[in-house]
C-alpha cells in the first residue's frame, strides 16, 4: 500500500511539473478590438496554422464585449507561422451567420486587417511566432 501512495505522489509530482514546464513555452498574443458595433454577444477568436486554416484552430478564445472593447490573450504559443480570424457572434448562437446571398450578417476580422471579398486566406493574414509576446489590432 506504500508503495502505490509513494509512486501516485511521484506521478502527481511529475504531472505538475511537466504542467509547469509546458507553461513556459511559447509566447503570449494579445488580440484587441477596440471598435465593435454593439456589446451584445461575443467575439470569437481562433489562431491557426497553415495546415488546418479555417478547418481546425490550434487554440480558441471568446472575448466579453465592454464599451465597445474586446481583449484576449492566446498564452504559450510555440514558434510558427499563423494567423488569427474573428467574428462578432452577436446571437451566440456559434457560427457566422449569412444572409441568403452569402454575405456574412455578422462582422469578421483577421490578422493584419486584410479585407477582400470572400473567406481569409492564408498567406494574406499570416504573422509568424518568435520569441517576443505580438499584439495585434484587428478592425471590423
Amino acid at each position: 500500500m506504500t508503495k502505490i501512495i509513494i509512486s501516485l505522489v511521484l506521478l502527481l509530482v511529475s504531472l505538475t511539473l511537466t504542467a509547469q514546464e509546458n507553461n513556459t513555452n511559447g509566447v503570449s498574443i494579445s488580440v484587441s478590438i477596440n471598435k465593435i458595433p454593439t456589446d451584445k454577444g461575443v467575439v470569437r477568436f481562433a489562431l491557426y496554422a497553415k495546415k488546418g486554416f479555417l478547418e481546425k484552430p490550434v487554440l480558441r478564445k471568446i472575448g466579453k464585449i465592454k464599451d465597445g472593447k474586446t481583449e484576449i490573450t492566446f498564452k504559450n504559443v510555440p514558434n510558427n507561422t499563423y494567423s488569427i480570424v474573428c467574428y462578432h457572434d452577436v446571437n451566440e448562437n456559434n457560427i457566422i451567420d449569412f444572409s441568403p446571398n452569402g454575405m456574412p450578417t455578422e462582422d469578421i476580422g483577421v490578422t493584419n486587417s486584410y479585407v477582400r471579398f470572400g473567406p481569409p486566406n492564408f498567406e494574406d493574414t499570416k504573422f509568424t511566432v518568435l520569441d517576443k509576446p505580438l499584439h495585434f489590432e484587428i478592425k471590423f
